[in-house]
């Protein structure tokens, strides 16, 4: 599962389905089936017999009463199933039996359910859905507090991935993040949109390089960027060169001799040799990304006589920065 951001799908009948499963083709390769039967949530969606596009691949949210007959019925075209845990009599069974089935152990929660009543299970459990709203539409209230059963799921197994249905958009994706979130899944925000491409990018932009770029220029923020290069599909659009230009427009200059530039992130050799030509004179950064070996990029430079001048230091909460840049490459974002 490395898709990150996941539309999500409820549909009345055929005619909606197919609908959206048109609208969605090119946006993502895995889409978040929302079954609901009018008896565990005040809704209706995919209740009926349908046909799946074979042009993506599936996980089914089941908000029904007893989910087992429908995931044994359809245990061949979906991937992973994720009823609610509070529809499963015997959690025991269902995960013994979802092993015998090689499919991955996973569980829906409602805002109801408390984390202590999942735990004598979650040792066993691969895949948690928090859901951030009441259940069955589109749309509903976006739940923030829930997003503390994360740190508190994480804490009982740091190897569980958790998926945050609900609410999810621009603004409230990085709560999301924040909160420990590894999967997000949108239905108002992608699926409903005119324009369902634009706004996976949208939400896919949180999950670009979590390198950062802040310039002061005698303790005043001059400028701050974060890169955008994943989401661009540009090369170029890293953080510090981002943060560079926006400084260099806005004191109407291209020197910033007295400037400080801050990042998360060591500089890469393109960066550094731009803030050699901006005739930066400070940088001081996180952690090291390990580009080049164990050598640094600042001393590359100067090794070959470039950007002698520039003071560089390094360390400033580096294990903050490690732990993020370590979170990216483990959950890297494809779509």
């Amino acid at each position: 599962m490395k898709q990150h951001i996941f539309p999500s799908i409820m549909a009345k009948n055929q005619q909606e389905l197919d609908g959206l499963l048109k609208k969605l083709k090119g946006v993502a390769k895995i889409l978040h089936l929302d079954i609901v039967d009018g008896k565990f949530a005040p809704n209706h969606s995919l209740d009926f017999a349908y046909h799946l596009s074979p042009n993506f691949r599936y996980q089914a949210h089941l908000m029904i009463k007893n989910p087992e007959l429908w995931i044994y019925k359809n245990r061949r075209h979906i991937d992973i199933f994720i009823p609610q845990f509070e529809a499963i009599e015997s959690p025991s069974t269902y995960i013994t039996w979802m092993k015998e089935l090689h499919k991955p152990v996973a569980f829906a929660i409602k805002p109801e359910t408390k984390v202590k009543i999942l735990q004598p299970y979650l040792s066993a459990i691969d895949t948690i859905l928090v859901l951030t709203v009441h259940p069955g539409f589109y749309g509903s209230k976006y739940l923030p507090a829930e997003l503390t059963k994360i740190s508190q799921i994480k804490k009982i197994n740091p190897h569980i991935k958790a998926i945050v249905d609900g609410g999810m958009n621009p603004k409230t994706i990085p709560q999301a993040t924040k909160a420990g979130a590894d999967f997000f899944v949108s239905g108002s925000y992608i699926t409903t949109s005119t324009h369902p491409q634009k706004a996976m990018k949208e939400l896919f932009q949180r999950g670009d390089y979590p390198a950062g770029c802040v310039i002061v220029k005698k303790g005043e923020i001059i400028t701050k960027a974060s890169s955008k290069g994943i989401t661009t599909n540009n090369v170029t659009a890293h953080a510090e060169l981002i943060a560079i230009s926006k400084a260099c427009k806005k004191l109407k200059t291209r020197f910033l001799e007295d400037v400080v530039v801050y990042t998360n992130i060591e500089p890469c050799l393109m960066c550094a040799k731009a803030m050699v030509y901006a005739r930066i004179k400070k940088v001081v950064y996180g952690t090291e990304h390990q580009e080049y070996g164990n050598k640094k990029t600042f001393d590359i430079l100067k090794q070959n006589g470039i950007g002698k001048d520039i003071e560089v230091v390094s360390g400033l909460d580096k294990n903050k920065a490690s732990e993020l840049l370590d979170k990216f490459f483990k959950t890297k974002t494809q779509i």
